[in-house]
C-alpha cells in the first residue's frame, strides 16, 4: 500500500509540475496564477491527514524548488508546514469546507512564501505584487478545487483500500 501511495502522490505532483510549468504560466490570467502544487498539497492533506500532508508537502515543495530559482526549501517549509495545518481540517464533511480551507491555506502558504523571500533579503516580491497575486492565486485554487479535491480524495481511498480475501 505505501508504494501504491508513493507512486501515485509522486506521478501527482510531476503532472501538477508539469501543467504549471508548461501550461499555466503561459495562460494570459489577470493579477495571477493558480499555484497547481500548493493546491495538490492541500487535496492531499484533507485526503490523508497531517502527518502524510506533512511529509507530502515536504516533498512537493522540495520537488517545486528544484525547478525554480528561490533558496532550495523555502517552498518545502511552506509546504510542508501548509500541509500539516491543512490536514488538521481534514475531518471536514462538507464541500464548503474544503474549498474554504483551500482559500485560505492558498493565501497563507503564498504570504508566508512572500515573508520568508522578504526576510532572506531575496526582495523580488514587493507588497504591490504580493496584494495582486495572492488573492488572485486563492481565487484560482478555489475554482479548481472542486475538480482537484475530489480526485484526491478518490484516490486516497484508493491506496488505503485493503483487499479481500477469498
Amino acid at each position: 500500500m505505501v508504494a501504491r501511495k508513493i507512486l501515485v502522490l509522486g506521478l501527482l505532483v510531476m503532472l501538477a509540475l508539469v501543467l504549471q510549468t508548461s501550461v499555466v504560466n503561459l495562460l494570459p490570467l489577470p493579477f495571477g496564477r493558480p499555484s497547481l502544487v500548493l493546491l495538490l498539497v492541500v487535496a492531499a492533506a484533507l485526503a490523508l491527514g497531517s502527518y502524510d500532508g506533512m511529509v507530502f508537502g515536504f516533498l512537493a515543495g522540495l520537488a517545486t524548488d528544484t525547478l525554480s530559482d528561490h533558496p532550495l526549501g523555502l517552498l518545502a517549509l511552506v509546504c510542508c508546514v501548509t500541509g500539516y495545518l491543512a490536514g488538521k481540517a481534514a475531518g471536514l464533511d462538507s464541500a464548503m469546507g474544503a474549498v474554504l480551507v483551500v482559500a485560505i491555506a492558498t493565501g497563507a502558504a503564498m504570504l508566508a512564501f512572500a515573508g520568508l523571500l522578504g526576510l532572506l533579503g531575496t526582495g523580488r516580491l514587493g507588497w504591490p505584487v504580493v496584494s495582486r497575486t495572492v488573492p488572485a492565486a486563492a481565487f484560482y485554487n478555489v475554482i479548481l478545487a472542486p475538480f482537484v479535491v475530489p480526485v484526491v480524495a478518490k484516490l486516497s481511498g484508493w491506496f488505503t483500500r485493503r483487499r479481500e480475501m477469498w
